[in-house]
């Protein structure tokens, strides 16, 4: 938050008084303070109330969202937060064989398989664009693969690979279309230089033609 605040000049960003009110601030430590993570972001909100994270943080009287992404020191959440690999804030409570330990071992492995097909296809299509080809449509539609990447890491909050799956898979579509239209128009690109490589080689062969047929022409005046 400070980093919007302060780095980006975004005055959209939460300060002190977002989340502990001003004149009648809410003491640090109170659950009450977590809970207000809930009134911006509420979409990743509503899907932690009915994940079965829930009732079960509830229970332990953990104050949901703080427990792994902080407080204060809230950090930008990444890709790699979530998983078994290291620095997964999912290593916290689970360990291997669990249920919860296969779930987040599945939902990094989903979020990870779009985010790397997005990136290799807006590699070529980049490629491609800098070779002149026209793939400007192609771009446009790989960012429909990003919001679904996008949507895709607030559904994480469920907690459950089916409901992740179904949101990314349009973006998964998305995204290999893209590669096929980049690989096709890198296709065509090179054939075009094989085309022109060919087309010079017929002008150099035809003016050496020429240029012999004149020496020829020359040796023959009287």
């Amino acid at each position: 938050h400070a980093t919007d605040l302060l780095k980006k000049q975004d005055l959209s960003a939460p300060t002190c008084n977002d989340c502990h009110g001003s004149h009648g601030a809410t003491p640090p430590g109170v659950n009450s303070v977590a809970n207000v993570c809930g009134t911006c972001h509420v979409r990743q909100a509503g899907f932690f109330e009915k994940s079965p994270h829930g009732p079960a943080f509830k229970s332990l009287q953990l104050a949901g969202c703080v427990v792994c992404h902080g407080n204060h020191e809230i950090l930008a959440p990444t890709d790699s937060m979530l998983g078994v690999e290291k620095g997964a804030v999912c290593l916290h409570c689970h360990v291997k064989g669990d249920a919860g330990y296969q779930g987040a071992k599945k939902m990094g492995s989903l979020i990870n398989e779009l985010a790397g097909h997005i990136h290799g296809a807006k590699q070529l299509l980049d490629e491609a664009a800098s070779a002149g080809m026209e793939v400007s449509r192609s771009q446009f539609e790989l960012k429909k693969a990003q919001t679904a990447l996008i949507n895709g890491r607030v559904v994480v909050h469920s907690f459950s690979p089916a409901k992740l799956q179904a949101a990314i898979a349009p973006g998964l579509k998305v995204a290999a279309q893209a590669h096929q239209a980049g690989v096709k128009a890198l296709h065509g690109f090179r054939i075009r230089r094989v085309g022109l490589a060919a087309s010079l080689i017929f002008i150099f062969l035809a003016v050496v033609a020429v240029y012999l047929k004149l020496r020829v022409m020359e040796r023959r005046k009287p």
